[in-house]
């Protein structure tokens, strides 16, 4: 591999400061997504562990939501994706390729690096694995493996990659950095899936995918793939690389998963980027046609947030929640509790009932129910359940009575009509 230098112009500079400056005001004013609401409120109390994923996303947010307030949530995937971009710059300068546009022909990522989600983290990792197999540098092998593991379980597979490539090339020494990351980054989930008996592992493993055996969804997955992905997808260059040895574990379980299970368009797009770079590398005749393919469409992707769709709906209205401010805050699903929590950030809001994996994430409901869970508790006091459009709540707790007390219809920052936000009053009986 021939390095080259992969400084900035100044016309890249100046694309760079505008590109970043937009992305940075897209982040503050569109409203969080119920996901990134659901990690922002784990970021309340840090932990090396949570019901779902490991703590990578949580301690992130808690960092520089202690530095600059709750409004800066989105903050560390704004910077982490300028990070993926500079060390992507930094990996295909490598095959003497010095590249500024075509990297952001990735759609399916740049579209929404601004999200406050693990895949950012994720990316950062895998990026610092893929230069360290080319220059063997022992922080880009411990910080890699450290950052894809407290990503997502799903980091496993990078770190088998990474493996694979040092010991076919024998870096004994290079090896032993990679070990070191492993058992960093491994050490905070597995403390937490010991102490709380797998739940979080068995969770990913076991209970989070249903939905049967469906050609249908398959097709489904194919279609939205070939649309995140773009043209380049049909130049993929089939040899043996680094880049393919990176790619292929997560691919095989991402592109077979829709035959049995509901998946997300995103999921798979880890193992499709390092075959992206080694793409655009290799074939110059597309990079043109896939920088104005993926400009586009991350356009449009981030137009769509502000207009009549799902995301916008989500991400929009929970700001204009007003409730009793004598009365406790229910929610019935993580959520509503996630985005009422964010809405009103100066009282507790409690989520009601709770799986044992979820106890520790949220206040405990001591006198207002009998019991936080499992099964449907016994009301004890006066609530507010709050829910919404997407997610209505119908409560079932024992001895009491609930009826609507309003029905908040909301508008988006364009002024489309949004998710109506429900607020019901429960009393016992």
């Amino acid at each position: 591999m021939i390095q080259k230098k992969c400084t900035l112009r100044i016309d890249e500079q100046i694309s760079s400061f505008l590109l970043i400056s937009a992305l940075c005001l897209h982040a503050v004013i569109l409203g969080l997504s119920d996901d990134e609401a659901y990690y922002w409120a784990l970021s309340r109390q840090v932990r090396t562990g949570y019901a779902f994923h490991p703590p990578g996303v949580v301690w992130s947010i808690a960092f520089v939501c202690h530095l600059f307030g709750d409004y800066a949530v989105r903050l560390a995937p704004c910077l982490g994706s300028i990070a993926v971009f500079l060390l992507a710059r930094r990996w295909v300068a490598h095959f003497g390729v010095r590249l500024f546009w075509p990297l952001l022909g990735f759609a399916g990522f740049w579209a929404f690096a601004w999200m406050a989600v693990p895949d950012n983290l994720l990316f950062i990792g895998l990026m610092l694995l893929m230069l360290g197999v080319c220059e063997y540098r022992a922080w880009q092998l411990v910080l890699g493996a450290l950052l894809v593991l407290v990503a997502k379980f799903s980091g496993v597979l990078a770190i088998a990659s990474a493996c694979y490539l040092l010991v076919q090339q024998k870096k004994w020494r290079a090896l032993g950095f990679l070990g070191l990351g492993t058992l960093l980054g491994l050490a905070p989930s597995f403390y937490w899936n010991v102490t709380h008996d797998f739940l979080p592992l068995l969770y990913q493993l076991r209970d989070r995918h249903g939905g049967g055996f469906s050609w249908t969804r398959w097709g489904l997955f194919i279609g939205s793939q070939l649309l995140l992905l773009g043209p380049w997808i049909f130049f993929l260059r089939r040899q043996m690389s680094q880049a393919m040895i990176f790619a292929l574990p997560p691919l095989m379980v991402y592109c077979i998963q829709p035959l049995f299970a509901d998946f997300k368009p995103h999921w798979a797009l880890v193992g499709w980027w390092p075959l992206f770079l080694h793409t655009i590398v290799h074939v110059p005749a597309i990079r043109r046609m896939q920088t104005w393919y993926g400009g586009l469409l991350a356009v449009v992707m981030v137009l769509a947030c502000y207009g009549p769709f799902p995301l916008a709906q989500d991400a929009s209205g929970w700001e204009q929640l007003v409730v009793p401010p004598s009365l406790p805050v229910v929610a019935l699903r993580y959520q509503t509790a996630s985005q009422a929590a964010y809405a009103l950030r100066d009282r507790p809001v409690y989520l009601l009932p709770r799986s044992l994996k979820e106890y520790p994430e949220w206040p405990s409901g001591v006198g207002i129910v009998d019991s936080d869970g499992p099964g449907w508790p016994r009301l004890l006091r006066p609530i507010v359940v709050v829910g919404s459009s997407v997610y209505p709540p119908r409560p079932e707790f024992l001895g009491a009575t609930c009826e609507l007390e309003r029905t908040i219809e909301t508008r988006n920052l364009l002024g489309f009509l949004g998710q109506s936000l429900i607020v019901l009053r429960c009393n016992p009986s």
